[in-house]
């Protein structure tokens, strides 16, 4: 599954592998579904410059901090709004008052276990032992009923 260019493995034991941006861009056109929270800015593809659908675009929800929309522009806010006009994408804000962990994605998908992307400053690292990957199926759950 994570025989992606610029994959690397930390360790196959413990399911950590070190992820770029392409390399994220490559499992993510894979996923069926894509569950992200983003505690602090908007995620670069919901905001990117180009207008064109990608070709295939799998069911995303983005849970966005309420911080992360309040240090947006108004362009930004533009972008995000016109792609989750696409069909099968939502956004969601969670109020300034409730703190979460960090950054991540999780990917689902037909052919694989799930995948879970955590975004560093300067790396990113995907989970996929099973107890990273349910962690961050809970945290998406316990996030979304405060997300308005």
């Amino acid at each position: 599954m994570l025989a992606s260019m610029e994959t690397t493995a930390c360790s196959q034991e413990s399911g950590l592998w070190l992820a770029s941006l392409r390399s994220l861009s490559f499992h993510q056109s894979d996923a069926t579904s894509c569950i992200s929270f983003h505690p602090f800015d908007l995620p670069g593809d919901l905001v990117a410059n180009d207008s064109a659908v990608p070709p295939r675009t799998p069911r995303r929800r983005f849970l966005l901090h309420e911080r992360a929309v309040q240090g947006a522009g108004p362009e930004q806010i533009r972008q995000a709004l016109w792609r989750v006009g696409w069909p099968q994408w939502s956004l969601r804000v969670v109020p300034s008052g409730e703190i979460f962990g960090g950054a991540f994605r999780l990917l689902e998908f037909d052919q694989h276990r799930p995948l879970v992307y955590v975004d560093g400053h300067f790396v990113g690292l995907f989970l996929e032992s099973a107890d990273d990957v349910l962690a961050s199926y809970l945290s998406s759950h316990e996030i979304s009923p405060f997300a308005r």
